[in-house]
């Protein structure tokens, strides 16, 4: 085809002629054309085309020593326009055959019928590949090349074998996870005013199923606890194992509350949420103090019923008796006025007023005491005047 010129020869008187060439493969194509002398003028006759004989070259079977298998035409033998390819597939005991032809003028190659997995044929050049995971490991593979012209089928190459190799292929790398988006950071309140003050509650994201809370109890305790809420499937939150005492948790949105009274002053609480086991960022506060309690106010005691004052005044005959009697009155009032507290509408004692209020009936009762003494010593002088 590259147009080089390999011999020459001169015809005698009746036409005949030798022309002496180097061998030539089989299947190669020699061009004869008659010249008259040398030149581009010097031709006498149309060229001809001469094949030359022999057997179809066979095909190359390369297989390689971890598997798979390739078969390669020879294309210098121009006679040769289909391969026959045998072998073992993968996972199989039965032999398959596929058959490769070349068609049409620009000689392009292509798998006549249906073509295996993963078996490939280049247009160009017939290479037939069969991959190592389609092929039987140890096996045998064959390959015919056949000019496909001549009818009487005889125009074969010989038949080539080949070992496919037995050597494992690495296994190949596994495809890289994709990394899990782990959960968002949970919200933590601490209040440190108003009537939850004191108290704590943690909130988990949405797209949590778990959420940890560390925190110390309240008392003399300096051990922090750790409990663990889960969201179950059908997306309700509890919490896994024992409830701490006054702790409670929220089912449907897994919002977690501790009293008060329940964990510790200045104390710091964490919390962490996970998702699908990926955790998040870890959340804290500080606690606040509890409420200062104010002392409820003393009570104030019941009154006593104010006293009613008696008179010190009787007749002038009984005196003697009346003086007993406002002694002992008088006494009997010192003594139970301080015993009874006045007090105003409004409730409240008025102290000073009832001391004084005392010592006023005391004084009046002295006045009357002395007043009797008197008339009653005055009543004995008339008698003994009388008398006398």
């Amino acid at each position: 085809k590259d147009r080089k010129q390999i011999g020459t020869g001169t015809a005698d008187a009746h036409g005949d002629f030798t022309i002496t060439i180097d061998k030539q493969k089989p299947g190669a194509i020699v061009t004869l054309t008659p010249t008259n002398g040398k030149g581009d003028g010097a031709k006498t006759g149309d060229s001809v085309n001469i094949t030359v004989s022999g057997n179809i070259t066979k095909p190359k079977i390369d297989t390689p020593a971890e598997g798979g298998a390739s078969v390669t035409p020879d294309l210098t033998d121009t006679r040769v326009n289909k391969v026959v390819v045998t072998y073992t597939p993968e996972g199989s005991e039965t032999t398959a055959t596929i058959t490769v032809v070349a068609e049409g003028d620009k000689h392009e190659w292509k798998i006549d019928g249906d073509a295996p997995e993963g078996v490939t044929v280049n247009p160009q050049t017939g290479v037939v590949t069969i991959p190592a995971n389609k092929i039987k490991r140890g096996s045998t593979i064959t390959a015919q090349s056949e000019d496909s012209s001549d009818k009487t089928g005889k125009s074969k190459s010989e038949v080539v074998t080949a070992k496919v190799g037995e050597k494992e292929q690495p296994a190949p790398e596994p495809e890289p996870e994709p990394t899990p988006t782990p959960a968002g950071e949970p919200t933590i309140l601490t209040p440190q005013d108003g009537v939850e003050q004191g108290s704590a509650t943690v909130t988990p994201p949405a797209d949590a199923d778990t959420l940890e809370i560390t925190y110390t109890p309240e008392g003399d305790t300096t051990t922090p606890v750790t409990i663990t809420v889960k969201k179950d499937k059908n997306g309700n939150w509890t919490i896994d194992g024992n409830t701490p005492t006054g702790v409670t948790v929220d089912p449907k949105t897994g919002k977690v509350t501790i009293p008060a009274t329940q964990i510790k002053d200045g104390s710091t609480i964490t919390a962490q949420a996970k998702k699908n086991g990926q955790p998040s960022n870890t959340a804290n506060g500080k606690v606040g103090n509890n409420p200062t309690k104010k002392p409820e106010p003393t009570p104030a005691p019941t009154p006593a019923p104010t006293p009613e004052h008696e008179s010190g005044s009787h007749d002038s005959d009984e005196h003697t008796g009346n003086s007993e009697n406002n002694r002992n009155k008088s006494n009997n009032t010192q003594l139970q006025a301080p015993k009874s507290p006045a007090r105003h509408s409004s409730g409240q004692v008025a102290q000073s007023k009832l001391t004084n209020t005392g010592s006023a009936i005391a004084a009046a009762g002295a006045v009357a005491a002395l007043a009797a003494a008197i008339g009653a010593a005055l009543a004995v002088i008339i008698r003994r005047k009388k008398r006398d």
